[in-house]
């Protein structure tokens, strides 16, 4: 048997291969199928890849960074984030001679905080500045909107670390989105995409076999492929093999 190597890894299927990977199991070619029942495949698809990144949250791979955008003029100023966006984990202000992580609060805690009788709120001269959600634009889908109040830092870059929510698959040919999902996360992809269209097409039993094939594989990859380092690392003997040595 060979073993998988860094040069040949598990790869991610393409949108062809996920298609032709689910129909088997249905039994029909996805020529083969209804123009409704097409679009529910390719649904369903990418629903179980949205399920699996929301069972995977908070894993280092789901982290990016966006530095698209600069702090305007002014102490309280509001931004549209990108539409990717889906949980806030920090924001940076950083100029040519300067970094600064900022604080990230709630709009609750920004109106608890203003002084009583007083027409400009107190954190318009913090430094670093305080961001907060501040509800959805009107934009089609909407996008987060995020408030800025902290003293002037005109033209500073932007930096976002976030949460994304995975961009589906488009190309026939090749893993040209969703590339942040590592290759493991596949089978649990494909079962649960095989749960979801038991539960389309009503079949309780593959309904049953589907949900247990899922947990299974979600719990193999709670082993090693949802951790990046052994915490804490083994050090000489285990404490209860030392206890036991002592006698």
């Amino acid at each position: 048997m060979t073993l998988k190597t860094t040069g040949s890894p598990l790869d991610r299927p393409t949108l062809t291969e996920w298609r032709n990977r689910l129909c088997a199991v249905i039994g029909v070619a996805y020529s083969g199928l209804s123009s409704t029942a097409k679009t529910q495949v390719d649904r369903i698809r990418d629903e179980a890849v949205e399920y699996v990144s929301q069972r995977a949250a908070h894993e280092p791979w789901g982290i990016r960074e966006d530095a698209s955008d600069a702090v305007d003029a002014g102490t309280d100023t509001t931004y549209p984030f990108r539409a990717d966006v889906r949980h806030v984990l920090a924001i940076t202000e950083e100029t040519s001679t300067s970094k600064q992580r900022c604080a990230t609060s709630t709009k609750q805690d920004f109106l608890d905080a203003w002084g009583a009788g007083s027409t400009q709120h107190d954190w318009i001269t913090k430094k670093p500045a305080v961001w907060f959600f501040d509800g959805f634009s009107d934009d089609v889908p909407p996008v987060q909107q995020w408030r800025r109040i902290g003293a002037d830092n005109t033209g500073a870059t932007i930096r976002v670390f976030y949460r994304p929510y995975f961009a589906m698959l488009t190309s026939t040919s090749g893993s040209d989105s969703a590339v942040q999902l590592p290759p493991a996360e596949v089978m649990a992809i494909e079962s649960q995409a095989l749960y979801k269209w038991a539960l389309f097409t009503g079949d309780e039993q593959k309904v049953a076999m589907y949900q247990r094939a899922r947990e299974d594989d979600i719990a193999a990859l709670e082993i090693n492929d949802r951790v990046t380092s052994e915490d804490p690392f083994q050090q000489g003997v285990g404490d209860s093999f030392a206890t036991q040595l002592g006698g």
